[in-house]
């Protein structure tokens, strides 16, 4: 048989740390997606032509003083001209790329790279003109007001599947399977690993659910 349960879980909006505008619209804001549905946001948010400045990793060429040449990996600042955007829902990270359009000592201008944001990322958009719709949006993702979640936990003969429901995404984010021996005459097996599986499913909640 199943069994479905479903409780509200608390939503916090994605952190605005900065916004800025001219009388024509152009400006930047500045936020941090703490959420899977910040970044479902932050993916509507961004448009081609847009900029997209964060944190990134780069290969950086080095020439030595005999002429040899070393790569080595440096964490730095990058603005780009977003001429791409990836989202990868499964794995809560968005990939824009672009052309590098602010002078950086280590990379020059018009070359090539990808911004990966992933949870906890600081990032800031820049648009040459930010729309009604835009900052409708922009309002949308940052309103500490916005709906709940919903948590669904779906059980069915030793198997449990955890969902997260908000107005915007669907995600699985944990599952819990458990052997069930037959029902017999003696039912000592069966009850403990009903036992064990209802641990192990209070302990998904927990864990999984806030």
């Amino acid at each position: 048989t199943h069994k479905t349960s479903i409780c509200p879980t608390s939503n916090e909006s994605m952190k605005l740390l900065q916004k800025g505008f001219d009388k024509n619209g152009t400006g930047t804001a500045t936020l941090i997606p703490e959420e899977s549905e910040d970044l479902w946001h932050l993916y509507n948010l961004v448009s081609k032509g847009d900029t997209v400045r964060a944190s990134t990793i780069r290969k950086i060429q080095k020439e030595g003083s005999t002429g040899s040449v070393a790569t080595e990996t440096k964490k730095i600042q990058l603005t780009v001209d977003v001429k791409a955007i990836e989202y990868d829902a499964a794995g809560d990270r968005i990939r824009f790329s672009g052309k590098n359009c602010e002078e950086c000592q280590w990379v020059k201008m018009g070359a090539h790279h990808t911004i990966e944001i992933e949870l906890n990322n600081k990032i800031t958009i820049g648009k040459e003109c930010w729309d009604f719709m835009h900052l409708q949006a922009l309002d949308e993702a940052t309103d500490v007001h916005k709906s709940s979640e919903v948590a669904v936990l779906l059980i069915e003969a030793g198997t449990a599947n955890f969902h997260l429901l908000t107005s915007v995404l669907a995600k699985d984010v944990h599952r819990v399977s458990v052997s069930l021996p037959r029902k017999r005459a003696t039912t000592t097996g069966y009850d403990k690993a009903i036992v064990r599986f209802y641990e192990q499913v209070y302990a998904g909640v927990k864990d999984h659910i806030n």
